[in-house]
């Protein structure tokens, strides 16, 4: 229900938003401790930040006890 409409080479593809794999990765982080899950989300922060509503992410991230988690992957070194 969240996935996202883009266009590339004008062809139509449905992506997952960029919240929902955060969520996705936090929760790997939490069942893995992967630091690879880390950086991941640390370079979307990076790199997408416009992209992100933090607003829903972080009432997500409540929802879901990943508040952990999320202190660490915004604190993740690039």
């Amino acid at each position: 229900a969240r996935r996202r409409p883009v266009d590339v080479g004008g062809e139509t593809y449905w992506v997952a938003p960029v919240e929902s794999v955060i969520i996705r990765k936090l929760e790997g982080y939490q069942g893995g401790r992967s630091e690879t899950h880390l950086r991941d989300i640390a370079g979307m922060l990076n790199s997408v930040p416009d992209q992100i509503d933090f607003k829903e992410l972080e009432s997500r991230i409540e929802k879901a006890m990943l508040a952990d988690q999320w202190r660490k992957a915004k604190a993740f070194p690039l």
